[in-house]
């Protein structure tokens, strides 16, 4: 991806997407890359996408939560 700013960002997606009748649900890992130090800090972040496919309109909603170290 391209942020509004100009840098870019590359994101790999792997996990599960299931169909509940015309719906699709994503739980999937989200592990991004990037070289501009304004979103180095994206590199040690581990996030977890939950989306919805509506297949009958080729669309996807996604929320992307970022998990943060808390052990000491």
């Amino acid at each position: 991806i391209r942020t509004d700013d100009g840098a870019a960002v590359m994101f790999s997606l792997q996990g599960r997407t299931f169909f509940d009748g015309e719906t699709g649900k994503q739980l999937l890992l989200t592990l991004f890359e990037a070289e501009d130090e304004r979103y180095q800090w994206l590199n040690q972040t581990l996030c977890v996408l939950e989306g919805v496919i509506d297949a009958e309109r080729l669309a996807m909603r996604a929320r992307v939560y970022a998990c943060k170290h808390e052990l000491a």
